[in-house]
């Protein structure tokens, strides 16, 4: 009785989250965490709309940029916790508002030139927009 109760809480949370990802794309172009059940299974990452909006809200990378220093891309990974000496800062309003939801607990943040997607509580990356400043 008990694990059938866990079995239902268990469908019912990740339905109401599948709901809640509905700004998150199904095919992500770029890494993504996956979550998976018997019935459900829920991708995050940057879907086409807000990479897009993102880049024509900062403007597109020029081709004539200055090359990049090495390691620049180093700095952090997908799928692992943000470094605790980087200190994301949020989204203008502006921009934020016009972008799709996301789960709660979800974030987008500006690191440096940098955008990414991580969890407010783990500080976790699952997805990263690079050079877009």
């Amino acid at each position: 009785m008990v694990a059938q109760t866990f079995k239902f809480s268990l469908l019912a949370a990740l339905i109401a989250g599948l709901a809640f990802l509905s700004g998150c794309t199904a095919t992500p172009t770029r890494g993504a965490v996956q979550v998976h059940s018997d019935n459900v299974h829920l991708n995050l990452a940057f879907n086409d709309y807000d990479r897009n909006y993102i880049h024509r809200y900062y403007g597109y990378p020029h081709k004539h940029r200055k090359p990049l220093p090495p390691g620049y891309y180093k700095r952090y990974h997908r799928h692992k916790p943000l470094p605790r000496n980087y200190y994301p800062r949020p989204l203008p309003w502006e921009l934020e508002r016009r972008l799709s939801p996301l789960p709660s607990g979800y974030v987008r943040m500006i690191i440096g030139n940098d955008v990414v997607l991580m969890d407010s509580h783990t500080r976790v990356v699952y997805d990263i927009l690079w050079s877009i400043r």
